[in-house]
């Protein structure tokens, strides 16, 4: 039958402890293993019986050896023995010598069970022989107590002549001195310091031995009257309490020390009772509250907390009484009403006799990481918002490109008044349809920019006269540009169509006028702002700012402002694509966009561009003259029937040679069996087969002398490096009507000459 033994495991390592329970049963024992791994615990634990105590020698802020002391302090026959993964001599010898009863090697765990016998069937022997002497002792004690009359030193002081007319041969033990050379003077004068109730009962006494030596003694006392009531003198015991004081004077220490600790803690230590209320809590808890330390005791959990969060608290505190430890977050409020979002280790506690009396919690301030987690939540929900405007735009795209063209098509050839007015409202519905599409490519980052190195000083100087007729009289204009102005790389078009939905939303925020300001200014970006701003890069940017004294945005509005179709105004007023244009653009130009506003307070919008150390260039022209008809050979390939068709007999009608396919392969094909020259090749770039940037170096190998025109609804393909244009790729934007089509198309065919 297994031999039951009550184990104090002093461990870490679950796994570790695991393993020691299994050697330990395999070796013929019951275990019944606690397991702590701080010192706290450890001296909780050393409150209940325990037959060995096995101590990891190196812990995490611990270690065996300081193990073995708290133990031979408490419980000094308690055998202690060490387990290490490795051994050192030296450590060995001091470990033994503090009072290990073994040292074990955890890769010798079979070396355990046998140590473990070895020190039950020892501390079986001393405490039989304890309890043999503790017998002998106690019949001395009454023997010596009936021939002496009291305890350890008594003693009877007369007060008339200050002498003892009886002390104990102790007295010598304790002082070095023998009764015959004790007096009450001499005792005097060897006493350092007293502490206790000189005329009461009893005084402790620090007093110096013959030898020199300091010790403490304890005079329990009471009076000695005469037969008539007077007092003749005092009646005695003098005990030696020096390891009593020495040992209050350690727990003083500790005391002082785990105080120093648990103030001093980065963490909020918090204590609380059964019904939620502080017991205590140190300097860093009240500081993350914002209260004064010395206001905590007695304040209710659920006081630092909406009204709203408290059930959910309670429903918490509940589980603990269950004793559940666990870790939870809270949001707090703060004296000022600023939230506290915090990480709670707590801790049920109970008394001896089970019943829960409070929790003690580990509080660490996590509000900037929620903070972080919050704004990565919003980018991940505008970029999955993109993406599906993006892909919306892309298909509506190819639909609009056929309208568009068969409707200029129609145009060209029906003179019918009655007709002709329809046509061109069909044409301009699908041109303003086609802005919707551009605008959420613009959001979605998909739109295909022609970046220039700029001014913006220039920029926003050049557009003055166009916001002031903009925004209206009632509306104050002023521009602050920086001097010595960074350039940025940026399409120039775009950072128009940014300054100026950005106006209009001030615009619409003062309707009865108010004052505008555009600034802009050389910042820098440091790591700190770029850690609090996923997708920020640190470094020098240039910075395009543009306030308002208008109404102002609430929190709600503020945090969806950039969301496309998100709009306050009324129904039919505006389409919600405003600042989620100007959001997909500056994101797009490698830039980012912060807004500052609150109710009443007016808005500021601060766009960060970055920096570049090149000079600003001029923007290329874009042709207006009517196309020219061509008679070169083309090869369109689109993967879009409808979009094919009326691409073609745009280009048939014009002069050209038109050669269809609707895939990479077939283009391929179509081109081999060819024999005379193919002079361009027009073709998508997206395509479910083949992307039309492989087909284009496919042919490039086949035909070197071809030219080629990209067209997409939209891109992010490596042939437009995400949506910027590599120099020297000729790309056309979806959807596009018969002129820009075969006005790109000659321009990409002139370009070879």
């Amino acid at each position: 039958m297994p031999n039951p033994v009550r184990v104090l495991l002093v461990e870490d390592s679950e796994a570790d402890a695991l393993l020691v329970e299994r050697h330990l049963r395999n070796q013929g024992f019951d275990p019944r293993i606690h397991r702590v791994e701080t010192e706290a615990e450890l001296l909780v634990a050393l409150g209940h019986e325990w037959d060995v105590v096995l101590a990891d020698y190196t812990l995490p802020g611990f270690d065996g050896r300081r193990a073995l002391a708290l133990v031979k302090a408490r419980i000094p026959d308690l055998p202690v023995i060490v387990i290490s993964g490795t051994v050192d001599d030296e450590e060995l010898v001091v470990t033994m010598k503090a009072g290990a009863a073994d040292y074990v090697l955890k890769d010798k765990l079979s070396r355990l069970g046998p140590a473990i016998r070895r020190e039950l069937q020892d501390a079986e022997s001393t405490r039989s022989q304890e309890a043999s002497e503790r017998a002998r002792r106690e019949a001395e004690e009454r023997f010596r107590f009936v021939v002496q009359h009291t305890g350890e030193v008594p003693y009877r002081l007369r007060f008339d002549t200050m002498t003892y007319d009886y002390i104990s041969p102790g007295i010598e033990r304790l002082t070095g001195f023998t009764p015959d050379e004790m007096s009450a003077g001499l005792f005097a004068t060897r006493v350092v310091r007293v502490a206790g109730q000189l005329a009461g009962s009893w005084a402790d006494y620090l007093v110096r031995k013959k030898t020199g030596e300091l010790r403490w003694l304890s005079d329990h006392s009471f009076p000695w009257l005469d037969d008539a009531g007077g007092v003749l003198g005092t009646v005695g015991v003098l005990t030696d309490i020096t390891e009593r004081k020495q040992a209050e004077e350690e727990l003083r220490k500790s005391e002082e020390r785990y105080r120093q600790i648990v103030e001093t803690a980065h963490e909020g230590v918090w204590l609380i009772d059964g019904a939620g209320n502080t017991t205590y809590a140190n300097r860093r808890m009240a500081d993350l509250l914002g209260v004064r330390v010395d206001d905590m005791p007695g304040r209710s959990l659920y006081e630092f907390m909406d009204e709203e969060a408290r059930p959910a608290v309670r429903a918490q505190v509940e589980r603990r009484k269950g004793g559940l430890a666990e870790q939870l977050e809270f949001c707090f409020r703060r004296k000022d009403g600023s939230r506290l979002w915090a990480l709670l280790a707590a801790s049920p506690m109970f008394d001896e006799n089970g019943t829960f009396t409070g929790a003690l919690a580990m509080v660490a301030d996590i509000t900037e990481r929620k903070l972080l987690e919050e704004q990565l939540l919003q980018s991940q929900k505008m970029e999955a918002i993109g993406r599906l405007a993006g892909g919306i735009a892309h298909d509506f795209n190819n639909l609009l490109g056929v309208i568009i063209g068969y409707g200029d098509l129609l145009l060209r050839r029906i003179d019918e008044p009655s007709l002709r007015p329809k046509l061109e409202q069909m044409v301009k519905a699908g041109e303003r349809a086609s802005v919707l599409t551009r605008q959420l490519l613009a959001f979605s980052r998909k739109q295909v920019l022609e970046p220039r190195v700029l001014d913006l000083n220039a920029l926003v100087t050049e557009m003055d006269t166009m916001l002031r007729r903009l925004i209206g009289e009632d509306i104050q204009l002023v521009t602050v540009v920086a001097a010595a102005l960074g350039r940025v790389r940026a399409d120039p078009g775009q950072l128009e169509q940014v300054l100026m939905n950005v106006v209009v939303n001030a615009r619409d925020a003062m309707p009865t006028g108010g004052r505008l300001t555009v600034e802009t200014a050389n910042v820098g970006l440091d790591p700190p702002y770029a850690a609090e701003h996923p997708g920020v890069r640190p470094g020098p940017h240039v910075m395009l700012a543009v306030s308002d004294t208008g109404v102002g945005m609430d929190p709600e509005t503020r945090r969806r402002a950039f969301e496309p179709f998100f709009t306050t105004k009324p129904a039919g007023q505006g389409t919600g694509l405003g600042l989620a244009t100007v959001y997909g653009i500056v994101r797009q130009s490698g830039g980012h966009i912060e807004v500052y506003s609150e109710l009443g307070q007016g808005t500021s919008f601060k766009i960060y561009l970055p920096r570049v150390d090149e000079e600003a260039g001029a923007t290329t022209a874009v042709p207006t003259a009517p196309p020219a008809r061509g008679a070169e050979t083309v090869l369109l390939v689109e993967d879009e029937d409808a979009l094919r068709e009326i691409a073609s007999r745009i280009l048939e009608e014009h002069g050209y040679t038109v050669l269809e396919a609707r895939s990479g392969p077939a283009a391929l094909e179509l081109a081999d069996k060819h024999p005379g020259p193919i002079h361009v090749l027009v073709t998508d770039v997206v395509m479910p087969q083949m992307p039309g940037r492989e087909l284009a170096e496919q042919l490039a190998i086949r035909r070197p002398s071809l030219r080629v025109l990209f067209m997409s609804g939209y891109t992010e393909q490596a042939v437009l490096r995400h949506g910027v244009l590599s120099e020297g790729t000729a790309f056309l934007q979806k959807p596009f009507g018969p002129d820009s089509f075969l006005s790109k198309v000659r321009q990409v065919l002139d370009a070879a000459e």
